[in-house]
């Protein structure tokens, strides 16, 4: 950042009240990091409001700079510290193809710096294919009287480098910049293949709706580092900021505690098991929600989702959609598989204590012919997943014992497939997993993934404020 963006920022009010925490005021923080010509969007609309309502510390390279050698010291003395809980970053086109965010993202990947469980990975619409014809130069260790650190930061990028492509996962990187004797220039469709390779599988598609900001950036750092929060956002009120007019009300926060408790066969019907939700309420009829159905979307995890399915009233929504599907539900059901960790493991029946809540919860309220409140049992409704999920792959991709005598489909598990869904990481999101769908990936690929992606226009479109437990159950 040069003197003259450096004043066009501090004209920006909401940028020139942003309090930045130093490692040096011994107090807990999260670091930011983005592409420069991002600060508008990222800095003053989405950090302040992090910032303004939630009470997050923050760190970010506010202050102008004359020399570059004092940014990256400052910036890896700023990340290493230990009083640095978490890394959040904004994926846009120039976050991908900038050497400068390649370096703080690989920093934070490093072994110093401690943050490599903690990068929070916000994405906003990239155009991966168009990138491929940037072949300009990003300037990475290019000699240049106005950046008299470029020397140290090609040194910092190299050592970085080098360390992790040596990490199985990551070996692929080294295609794109070579190795320490036969390296060149980095160009930008370089840093962004590189970029995406090291790209956390837990970004999420940014959504402006206050459901985003809770379910996916703040109860989640609440839960790993909530030492980088205010204490003043635990009172009973704090101000809200109004994006449009700059106005400010207030608005009670309610906080419910989690609890642990055993699931027991006389609470198998209803599974209210209690997690941590911070929910505003509405003082008025203008919900502060930009789309009722915000929670369920491509960026929900498939942890959120399983915990939605814990819901009845969710699961017999899933009921109605997967009613309108046709092929006795058989797509429908795949899908769900794939959202849920498989079809195949063991669903325990009411008798025992502990239980997949989601996916009995599915196969008894979804799934079953029939829907007996005062006796619910998982019956044969597993075996009815199982089955239809069966019959949704391909023929060519069944093996021999999936067919009888006469070359018809049996009824049974799905198996291999079922097993690929079960190493999904909890932390992937719907996105991704659909993302598996459309490249027609092994376990993927069914006999009619048209019908897969109606099937998720179905969900997407269940109301999750309306029955009788609503949001503040369901999440």
């Amino acid at each position: 950042m040069n003197r003259a963006e450096y004043e066009k920022r501090m004209k920006n009010q909401r940028y020139k009240d942003l309090k930045v925490t130093t490692c040096k005021e011994k107090k807990e923080y999260v670091f930011i990091s983005y592409r420069g010509d991002s600060w508008e969007k990222v800095l003053t609309e989405i950090v302040y409001k992090l910032q303004n309502e939630y009470g997050l510390r923050i760190y970010f390279d506010k202050e102008f700079a004359s020399n570059t050698n004092v940014w990256i010291e400052q910036f890896m003395e700023n990340m290493e510290s230990k009083y640095c809980k978490a890394f959040l970053c904004f994926f846009d086109e120039g976050y991908v193809t900038s050497y400068a965010t390649l370096l703080e993202f690989m920093c934070a990947m490093g072994k110093r710096s401690n943050l490599s469980n903690s990068i929070y990975a916000i994405n906003f619409d990239i155009g991966w294919e168009k990138l491929e014809e940037m072949d300009d130069d990003t300037g990475l260790g290019k000699p240049d009287n106005d950046n008299p650190g470029w020397k140290d930061e090609k040194e910092t990028f190299d050592d970085l480098f080098d360390m992790l492509k040596e990490k199985d996962e990551y070996k692929e990187i080294k295609c794109f910049y070579g190795n320490s004797i036969s390296r060149g220039k980095l160009r930008k469709n370089d840093c962004k293949n590189i970029m995406k390779i090291l790209q956390p599988k837990n970004k999420r598609d940014f959504i402006d709706a206050d459901e985003f900001y809770e379910h996916l950036i703040v109860n989640p750092l609440k839960k790993t580092c909530p030492e980088v929060f205010e204490k003043s956002t635990n009172e009973n009120s704090i101000k809200k900021i109004d994006n449009k007019n700059n106005t400010e009300s207030e608005e009670v926060i309610q906080t419910v505690k989690p609890t642990s408790e055993t699931v027991t066969q006389a609470e198998t019907a209803s599974y209210t098991d209690k997690v941590e939700v911070s929910k505003v309420l509405e003082k008025s009829s203008q919900s502060t929600m930009r789309n009722s159905n915000a929670i369920i979307t491509e960026t929900t995890t498939l942890a959120e989702f399983e915990k939605l399915c814990e819901s009845v009233d969710f699961c017999q929504k899933l009921r109605t959609a997967r009613k309108q599907k046709h092929g006795a539900g058989q797509i429908f059901d795949f899908l769900v598989a794939s959202l849920l960790g498989g079809c195949d493991k063991k669903i325990p029946d009411d008798k025992n204590t502990s239980v997949r809540k989601g996916a009995f919860n599915y196969c008894v309220y979804a799934i079953s012919e029939v829907v007996d409140l005062e006796n619910v049992k998982l019956g044969a409704s597993q075996y009815t997943w199982m089955s239809n999920a069966r019959k949704a792959m391909r023929k060519e991709d069944m093996p021999d014992n999936f067919f009888n005598d006469k070359g018809k489909v049996k009824s049974g598990t799905l198996g291999e497939y079922s097993t690929i869904f079960e190493q999904l990481s909890s932390d992937m999101t719907i996105g991704e997993v659909l993302d598996k769908y459309k490249a027609k990936e092994r376990g993927f690929h069914t006999k009619n993934n048209e019908g897969i992606f109606e099937a998720w226009e179905l969900i997407k479109k269940i109301d999750v404020k309306e029955g009788k437990k609503g949001l503040e159950e369901l999440m």
